[in-house]
């Protein structure tokens, strides 16, 4: 988006192909294409891969420049990172229904910033290839991050004197307060509010969204991103996210008919928890989680059914798959009250009782969704919930402009 006074020009900048997929080179060159031409707010409704340096590097430079960077927090789910928007640079947007509920396949983390509607959200999509357009009601993260990105641009319209992290702040500042009280890792610091945005600017000023960057102190020194996004924060460099060292296990879960009823946890030989489920699953939904975990140790993978009666197939078709370093471990489903397996490099090197845990199937590297390599994206449907969009839609309507 370029923002010149009240006139909002949109830019658009291609990064995946049209089935939804691509790499990080490709995405990152449409960002800087977006930069280059003059962009003053970038929004990415995409999302996948693990932390890279080049890529931080980058979005640091770009928001150096007094760019804006909005991003979706990810569909996944959980609490893990989700890369681009766990950069500090970006604002990382979570999703709300109509009922101002946190949606239950958004992310929550540190970095989740601010929250927007992305539940049943109609969008324009092509049809007859590209030679048509209709409606489609769709839901996801990435229907949350343009509605920020919008309330950005329109705000920036009218305070162009601001700069990008005094918008960004006077976002964050303005957002109305859900879930627990002040910023969590849920809603971030609430829900957008374009009118009490555009108020409080008017109010105070641009230093409603605190210092400007000046001298020394660059606009990245003042980039932290997540609930720690303060507008009081005067200049400090932001901390390099530590990459995994080790390697990830990946874990997708399709829950049954009561989601409420499955968690997974992960321990050490000698029984200290490491990783486990960290909020209730909801029913019939896919969860994707990847965890990482190092290398050279042993661990054990526990899946647990409250009921006693695993996740299929009595009560729905809900299954698990299990993978480490993007190799199948486990296929499941049909259990009782829990099924252990191990992993770990380590495994390999001892001993265990025949009935102790499950051991490794050794099938081919055909994981999916496949863990993300520095290079990949996933497609976008990776990020909906299950089921996609609705199959409603509707022609968009003739529109004569008026004066």
């Amino acid at each position: 988006m370029l923002v010149i006074n009240c006139i909002v020009l949109i830019l658009t900048g291609k990064g995946l192909s049209d089935q939804g997929t691509g790499t990080s080179s490709n995405v990152l060159n449409a960002v800087q294409s977006c930069v280059d031409n003059g962009a003053k707010i970038i929004s990415l409704s995409l999302g996948g891969g693990n932390f890279q340096q080049s890529a931080f590097d980058l979005f640091k430079d770009i928001y150096d420049e007094d760019i804006l960077i909005i991003a979706a927090a990810g569909n996944d789910g959980n609490s893990g990172d989700h890369y681009p928007a766990s950069y500090p640079f970006l604002m990382s947007v979570g999703a709300v229904d109509s009922n101002e509920n946190l949606a239950g396949f958004s992310v929550y983390n540190s970095q989740t910033e601010i929250s927007a509607p992305g539940v049943g959200v109609k969008s324009t999509v092509t049809s007859n290839g590209g030679v048509s357009f209709s409606y489609a009601t769709w839901s996801g993260t990435s229907m949350a991050c343009p509605h920020v990105a919008g309330v950005a641009a329109l705000v920036w319209s009218h305070f162009p004197q601001c700069q990008n992290n005094q918008i960004r702040n006077a976002l964050i500042r303005s957002a109305k307060d859900k879930g627990a009280e002040g910023c969590d890792t849920y809603y971030g610091h609430g829900i957008v509010q374009a009118k009490d945005a555009y108020d409080l600017l008017l109010e105070e000023g641009c230093e409603a969204g605190g210092p400007a960057a000046s001298g020394n102190t660059k606009r990245s020194d003042l980039s932290m991103g997540g609930c720690l996004q303060d507008p009081s924060i005067t200049g400090s460099p932001t901390p390099v996210p530590t990459p995994c060292t080790g390697k990830f296990m990946g874990l997708d879960i399709t829950t049954d008919n009561f989601g409420s009823e499955t968690t997974w946890e992960v321990r050490d030989m000698n029984e200290n928890l490491k990783k486990s489920s960290s909020r209730t699953f909801q029913d019939n939904t896919n969860h994707v989680e990847t965890e990482c975990f190092a290398s050279n140790e042993c661990f054990v993978f526990t899946i647990k059914d409250e009921w006693g009666d695993g996740i299929c197939c009595d009560y729905g078709e809900g299954s698990y798959t299990l993978a480490w370093d993007g190799n199948i471990l486990r296929n499941g489903g049909v259990f009782e009250a829990q099924e252990s397996t191990r992993f770990g490099d380590a495994c390999d090197q001892m001993s265990f009782s025949p009935s102790s845990y499950a051991p490794s199937t050794n099938q081919p590297n055909s994981y999916y969704p496949t863990p993300i390599t520095e290079t990949d994206y996933p497609t976008e449907s990776t990020f909906l919930p299950t089921g996609g969009p609705s199959t409603e839609v509707t022609h968009i309507p003739s529109v004569t402009p008026t004066e």
